[in-house]
């Protein structure tokens, strides 16, 4: 089972995929009505996400923090799933775990086609 994170021309970033699982998202206001009822209101279309953990290096670190900033596609390969798209935030934030480790939490929202 492939486990991977793919840049940019379909090139793998070395490092450990440990976890990558989709979420649904959607806005809603929700507000209650002079006359006790409520309202909900969605707005927009539920957009999907992907949480991933990743064990790295320096490198690869500096790498995926430009394809955030830069808003550049990537594709997250867990499994029997792909997902394409870009990552969310500009900066990422780390954990050094090891000497020369470190620990990427981030998500990364999916292109829908």
């Amino acid at each position: 089972m492939a486990r991977e994170i793919r840049g940019t021309g379909g090139v793998a970033i070395p490092g450990i995929l440990t976890r990558a699982g989709d979420i649904k998202s959607v806005i809603q206001i929700e507000n209650r009505l002079l006359d006790g009822s409520y309202n909900v209101q969605t707005i927009g279309s539920e957009s999907t996400d992907v949480m991933v953990e990743f064990y790295y290096e320096t490198t690869e670190r500096r790498l995926l923090q430009s394809y955030a900033t830069s808003a550049t596609p990537i594709t997250i390969i867990y499994d029997n799933d792909t997902w394409t798209g870009i990552i969310r935030g500009g900066v990422l934030p780390y954990e050094y775990v090891l000497p020369c480790k470190y620990k990427l939490n981030f998500s990364v929202m999916i292109q829908e086609p």
